[in-house]
Parts: C-alpha cells; sequence; structure tokens
C-alpha cells in the first residue's frame, strides 16, 4: 500500500528531472538560436577578470581588466602595465597620446586618447603602494564598434 505512493513520486521525479536535462542548452544551440555572443569574459589570473564586447563581425570593440571578486578592490599598477602590452603594444597605438588625469580626493581616472583606441584606467590613489588600479578599458574606435560617451 505505501509503495504505490512512494513509486509515483519516483515517476513524477524522474520525468521531472528528464525535461530538465532536455530544456539545457550548450554553446552551440545558443549560438545557433541567438547569434554569436556579445560579451565573453576570461580568467586572467584567480583575482583579475578579463570581459571582451564585440561589434559587428566579432570585431573586438571594448576589452575591461577589473577584479573577479568584491573581495579584491584593487590591481597592481604593474600587472595592469603587462596585461595592456599584451593586449594592446605600443606598435598597436596609433598616434600621439593625448593623456587626461581627472581627480577628486583618493579617486582618478587616467585617459590615454590615440588615434585608433582610448585607455581608461579607473585608480584609488589612497590604496597601498602599487595597488591602486580598480579597473581597465580598452575602447577601439571602429565603425564596427558602438559609440560610447562614459568615462568608463
Amino acid at each position: 500500500m505505501y509503495i504505490m505512493p512512494h513509486f509515483m513520486v519516483l515517476v513524477v521525479l524522474l520525468s521531472f528531472m528528464v525535461r530538465a536535462a532536455g530544456a539545457q542548452s550548450n554553446t552551440w544551440e545558443l549560438t545557433a538560436k541567438y547569434g554569436p555572443p556579445e560579451l565573453e569574459q576570461y580568467r586572467v589570473t584567480p583575482e583579475i577578470s578579463l570581459t571582451v564586447e564585440y561589434g559587428q563581425d566579432r570585431t573586438i570593440c571594448q576589452l575591461l581588466v577589473e577584479p573577479r571578486t568584491k573581495s579584491v578592490s584593487e590591481i597592481s599598477g604593474d600587472l595592469v602595465d603587462k596585461l595592456l602590452n599584451e593586449l594592446l603594444p605600443l606598435g598597436a597605438r596609433q598616434g600621439e597620446a593625448r593623456t587626461m588625469l581627472e581627480q577628486m580626493g583618493c579617486p582618478a581616472l587616467l585617459s590615454e586618447d590615440y588615434d585608433n583606441v582610448r585607455i581608461a584606467r579607473a585608480m584609488n590613489d589612497c590604496a597601498p603602494a602599487g595597488k591602486s588600479v580598480t579597473s581597465m578599458v580598452i575602447e577601439w574606435k571602429q565603425p564596427e564598434c558602438p559609440v560610447r560617451n562614459n568615462a568608463h
């Protein structure tokens, strides 16, 4: 008498699990249905992520380097410089850099504007020495990329 209700519960649970498993999609199915992703995120280190934003035809339009977790709020300036030179070597930056620094107390924004790309670093000048960058954005100036009016 008690076996039948337990059996029915088991059948219902198994039925639900099969339907749930069938509803899951993989990357190829999502891409086929919705097109390629506009954003991708990479783990540079356990503490740092790199988010890539694409424009038309999967052209890289923006790279965002930032801490991966709330427990890490700043990144070493040396590491940010190293990543910048890996992601965008000096030879790929066209024209003369037009540099601007905006600062209000501890927060600061350092912008380098080239003919083809803009680099912006958000910094905390009150952070311990060497750990002052809170994020870095590299934005390409290409027709395939959306125009942005944000400082970061």
